[in-house]
């Protein structure tokens, strides 16, 4: 079940964007490292696969998550850059980030895309829309803790 220590690590995650510094990065790397242990015992605990699904399954979805890992850290750099102007963000860096954070969402999409046809070939396709529905639930999660936790920017010159 999703819970509340999933909802703590997330936080360290995103770590509110004012008090990043050198410690900050790394509470962040152990937060997800956290984090992703938390979300493969969840996906088992709510995935229920035979042994043989099993065997072919864990090494594929732990590929998928390093690639996904990888859209994470572009997040967290994205974050970053974000958290030094936001405060009076100029407009060329606001369509920049925008750009940026679009083509990461379609990145994860893709990416989605090509894991679902890849889960199709070796577990029952309610399987894999079961493991879409964990991970999506997973992602919503921390998606609400960056909205919670993300200050809305402030165009440079005022509001």
């Amino acid at each position: 079940m999703i819970g509340r220590k999933l909802l703590t690590v997330a936080v360290l995650l995103v770590a509110a964007p004012t008090v990043w510094a050198q410690s900050a990065d790394e509470m962040i790397e152990v937060g997800r490292a956290q984090l992703e242990a938390d979300r493969q015992n969840i996906v088992a605990a709510n995935l229920v696969l035979t042994e043989a699904e099993s065997e072919a399954f864990w090494p594929a979805y732990r590929k998928y998550r390093a690639e996904v890992a990888k859209l994470d850290d572009k997040t967290v750099a994205l974050l970053k850059r974000y958290s030094d102007d936001y405060l009076s963000l100029p407009d060329e860096q606001a369509k920049s980030l925008m750009k940026e954070a679009l083509d990461i969402d379609r990145d994860r999409i893709k990416l989605q895309e090509k894991y679902i046809r890849s889960f199709s070939k070796i577990i029952p396709p309610a399987k894999v829309f079961r493991d879409l529905q964990i991970e999506r639930r997973l992602d919503n999660l921390v998606r609400l803790q960056l909205q919670k936790d993300v200050p809305l920017a402030l165009p440079a010159g005022g509001r």
